[in-house]
C-alpha cells in the first residue's frame, strides 16, 4: 500500500467551467511523426470565472474531444502558446493544460487516463528512447484547456505539439503509462478543499494495481503548498519526495 502525502500552508482550488463551442484543429505529419493539436480561444461570454491560487483572478476550463489519429506510442509533449496577433506568448498565461485518453481508465483513481499535463512551470517531456505510451486509432483522446481570460483574450492559440513512434518501429517500444495521483481525489466532484491557517497535511492511500519502475515524477500545487510526497505506507519508505521552488 502506499501513500501521496500533500503539505501546505493555504490553498484554494478552482472549479471548472461550463463549456462553450471552442475551435480545435488537428493536423497529423506523417513524415516526420506529429501532431498538432491546435486550440483557439473562444469568447468568454458563456464561462463564470473563478477565484483560484488565493487571489482574486478569474479563470475558465474547456474540454473539447476528438478521436486518437494514429496508432503507436507517444513519446513527446511540448505546449506552445500565441497571442491573437500569432506572437508567442508566456505559458505563465495558462492555468493548466490536461491530455485525456478517454477511452482508457487511470491506474489508481476512477477517472479518465491523464495521459500528460501542463501548467506555468511545466517543461517541454521528452520520454527515453525506447519506451512510449501507447496509442491506437480507435481510442478517444481530449484536451482540458484551463486559463484565465485576462491573459489570454479571444484569438489566442494553445498548441500542443506530440511526436509519436509508429506501430511498425523496431525494436518495438516498451509500453509506459502515466499515474495520476490526487490527495483528494472524488469522482464527480472537485479535488478543491478548504485548509485551516497554519501547517496541514492530506493524504491519500491506495493499493497499487501493477508492478512495474516509475521513470520520472512530477506535481502540481497552488500558492502556499510545499512538498509532495510518494511512500510506502506500511514500511515508510519514501518513493520520492518534490518540493516547491520559492
Amino acid at each position: 500500500m502506499f501513500s501521496t502525502i500533500g503539505l501546505f500552508a493555504l490553498a484554494t482550488l478552482a472549479q471548472s467551467a461550463p463549456s462553450a463551442s471552442p475551435t480545435i484543429r488537428v493536423t497529423t505529419d506523417s513524415s516526420q511523426h506529429v501532431i498538432v493539436v491546435g486550440y483557439r480561444i473562444w469568447n468568454h461570454e458563456a464561462t463564470a470565472g473563478h477565484d483560484h491560487h488565493g487571489a482574486h483572478v478569474s479563470h475558465v476550463q474547456r474540454m473539447v474531444r476528438f478521436p486518437a489519429p494514429i496508432t503507436g506510442w507517444f513519446r513527446s509533449a511540448r505546449l506552445e502558446m500565441f497571442d491573437p496577433a500569432g506572437a508567442p506568448i508566456s505559458q505563465r498565461s495558462l492555468h493548466h493544460f490536461n491530455l485525456l485518453n478517454l477511452s482508457r481508465r487511470q491506474l489508481v483513481h476512477g477517472g479518465v487516463e491523464r495521459m500528460w499535463a501542463a501548467a506555468q512551470e511545466r517543461e517541454p517531456v521528452d520520454l527515453p528512447a525506447g519506451v512510449g505510451m501507447p496509442i491506437s486509432d480507435d481510442m478517444t483522446l481530449g484536451i482540458v484547456v484551463a486559463y484565465d481570460p485576462g491573459q489570454l483574450p479571444p484569438g489566442s492559440l494553445v498548441r500542443l505539439r506530440l511526436h509519436w513512434t509508429p506501430r511498425n518501429f523496431t525494436p518495438r517500444p516498451v509500453d509506459i503509462f502515466p499515474l495520476p495521483l490526487d490527495v483528494n481525489y472524488a469522482v464527480g466532484r472537485s479535488a478543491a478543499y478548504d485548509l485551516p491557517a497554519g501547517r496541514s497535511e492530506r493524504s491519500h492511500e491506495f493499493v497499487m494495481p501493477i508492478g512495474g519502475r516509475m521513470l520520472g515524477a512530477g506535481g502540481h500545487m497552488h500558492d502556499y503548498g510545499v512538498l509532495l510526497r510518494l511512500e510506502e505506507a506500511e514500511s515508510g519508505r519514501r518513493i520520492f519526495e518534490l518540493r516547491a521552488k520559492t
